[in-house]
């Protein structure tokens, strides 16, 4: 992946999430591998902020204690952990995180609808976020205006098509070269 790949998923991370409290804490629920994870911990550490990145071992036994103990300002976390949550009936968790987390941003996978909609109903700060391996970080919701079924606008200086075939065809500097 070249460099520019990587500033264009940095400088949209720092542009729609910007770090605007004391609380520079992220919490990474995402494998290192994991494009948009690469983004938020250059974007992170860029903005002179905190990086969590939580093991699988963790997430799979303590999250709810992790988050709360961190209390991240952002999280990134893949969509089958927001699943769990919800089909475990800890609902009420998302209104503890809502205290001080501002962006929840998951992306790799799509979030089931009602999932997406009991978020809704909470006021979670979810964004949903889309992209490849092959072209970094293509569009992000706003917390505030996700809609059920999108992943939101494109980021800029990004152009985004869909061909008769159906395949979305994606151009700019983050995509990957020989693409």
């Amino acid at each position: 992946i070249p460099y520019n790949a990587h500033h264009v998923g940095m400088k949209s991370m720092q542009h729609y999430f910007p770090v605007v409290s004391d609380n520079k804490k992220i919490a990474l629920f995402l494998p290192i591998a994991h494009i948009l994870g690469l983004a938020d911990i250059i974007s992170a550490l860029g903005s002179g902020c905190y990086v969590y990145v939580i093991q699988r071992e963790a997430i799979a036994t303590n999250l709810l204690k992790v988050v709360m103990l961190i209390q991240p300002h952002r999280m990134m976390i893949i969509p089958m952990v927001l699943t769990k949550i919800i089909s475990t009936g800890n609902i009420c968790i998302l209104d503890q995180w809502c205290k001080y987390m501002k962006y929840c941003v998951t992306g790799g996978a799509a979030l089931p609808d009602q999932v997406v909609q009991k978020m809704k109903d909470v006021k979670f700060p979810l964004t949903l976020a889309y992209g490849t391996t092959e072209t970094s970080l293509v569009s992000l919701s706003s917390p505030a205006k996700y809609k059920i079924g999108s992943c939101g606008k494109k980021i800029k200086d990004v152009k985004v098509c869909t061909a008769p075939n159906g395949e979305i065809l994606v151009k700019g500097e983050n995509v990957m070269l020989g693409y």
